[in-house]
């Protein structure tokens, strides 16, 4: 099992901004900026990303998942923390929209990229073990939400992460996500990257084009 711990993640203004569908011919552009300036280091103090992945399979025993049963996998999970969707809930619950929408696409940003530098830690694991990658898997997409169960519980994430599951297998805070990685034995395959051709969110200041 490897846990990572960022303490000092950035955000940057235009990416975040992006990310929350304001654009800079927006006639409230300016305010967004004014405000993303006023927020920033508030959200950045709330911020307790962490992360955790663990080489694994799914257990005869549990229920089977069509795509993923019989692999040889990585459950990934990672999260924001519990206290920055508390300050963009908050500032919503004021009426202070602008700043709770920021907050969020804070968090939002602060989590992809950290998200980014563990997938580059578990490329090079993979490469060490001369193996590949066949692709990332979430749910609902491609597994039920179930299987947040059996990820939570193999990475021990209340402990490891601070994270929690609902009644309905969600994952809590609302910033985290959770997903499994495909490994083979064909080491040309390295897709360690989430695909922008599978994915609806069409205004994703991330996106490649596609």
């Amino acid at each position: 099992m490897r846990i990572w711990s960022y303490k000092e993640p950035s955000a940057v203004c235009s990416t975040v901004l992006a990310m929350i569908g304001c654009k800079k011919t927006d006639p409230s552009y300016d305010e967004f900026v004014r405000t993303f300036a006023e927020v920033r280091d508030e959200a950045l103090e709330t911020l307790d990303i962490k992360a955790g992945a663990i080489r694994a399979a799914i257990p005869a025993d549990f229920p089977k998942s069509g795509i993923l049963y019989g692999k040889d996998l990585i459950f990934f999970m990672i999260t924001a923390g519990r206290r920055i969707s508390d300050l963009a809930e908050k500032y919503m619950d004021e009426g202070e929209y602008i700043k709770g929408m920021i907050i969020s696409g804070i968090a939002d940003e602060c989590l992809f990229s950290c998200e980014k530098e563990a997938f580059k830690d578990i490329e090079k694991y993979a490469r060490i073990n001369n193996i590949g990658i066949e692709g990332i898997f979430d749910a609902p997409k491609d597994y039920s939400l179930s299987l947040h169960k059996l990820i939570s519980f193999r990475l021990k994430a209340r402990e490891n992460l601070g994270i929690t599951l609902t009644e309905g297998d969600m994952l809590e805070p609302v910033k985290s996500y959770a997903c499994a990685l495909v490994l083979t034995k064909d080491t040309e395959k390295m897709v360690i990257h989430h695909s922008c051709n599978n994915c609806t969110l069409k205004e994703c200041a991330y996106r490649n084009g596609t």
